[in-house]
Parts: structure tokens; sequence; C-alpha cells
């Protein structure tokens, strides 16, 4: 499992499964309540891109599942699908917060790149 923070980037080999471990928090530090909002992870090719390569949402605890709503902690399931027909190189990604109660985004995460690294092992879906 890897946890980062708003300033990591991340290396992902290709067609492996990696959890990423999200603590939300104000810029005081203290938790935000997860418990009414909406967390989406998109990665895209580059900036210009209109649609991404993958992306995550919370409504579906299978990509990403709150487990702590009152603590601000999540998990990001990346799975071998979305990595393994992808070129390597490098992306870009980013974590939103969508409060269901007024509609207020949040970019809680990058912009910030993460790196498609080569496997040794080669295995088939």
């Amino acid at each position: 499992m890897t946890v980062f923070e708003p300033e990591n980037s991340l290396e992902v080999v290709r067609g492996s499964s990696m959890t990423l471990e999200l603590a939300v928090a104000d810029e005081k530090g203290c938790p935000i309540r997860l418990d009414n909002v909406v967390i989406y992870f998109t990665a895209k090719q580059n900036f210009d891109e209109i649609q991404p390569i993958f992306q995550k949402i919370s409504t579906d605890p299978t990509q990403i599942e709150v487990i702590d709503e009152y603590a601000g902690i999540a998990r990001i399931y990346l799975m071998p699908a979305d990595t393994i027909n992808l070129e390597l190189r490098d992306y870009i990604f980013d974590v939103w917060l969508v409060f269901n109660s007024t509609g207020k985004r949040y970019p809680i995460v990058g912009p910030a790149t993460f790196t498609l690294m080569p496997s040794v092992t080669v295995l088939s879906l």
C-alpha cells in the first residue's frame, strides 16, 4: 500500500495492482469528513486530453473506498486492467473532492505525475 501526500508523484508497474491511501485534511490538518462527498481520481496522458485514460470514483467502493469517514481516510484501488495496455511513459493525475450537499469541488491531490514502469514478469489478465 502506498500512502501519498498531495505533492507526491507515483511510480506504477504496468499491469500491477496498487492501493493508494488518502488522508484528507483541511489547511489546519484537521480531517475532512467523507460521509457526504464523492472522490475522483483521474489519470490522463496530458492536460490537453479531454478523455481520461482511466478514472476512479468513490460511488463504486471497488474503485475508491472510504475507510474511515470521520478521519478522512480513503483508499484508491488501481487494478491491472487500468495500466496493462498503456505505453511506458509519464502520465498526469489528480484527485478531487466534491461535496454532495453544496456541489463545491476541491482538488486535493495534484496535478501530479505518475510514471508507468516496465514489469519483468508478464502475466495475462
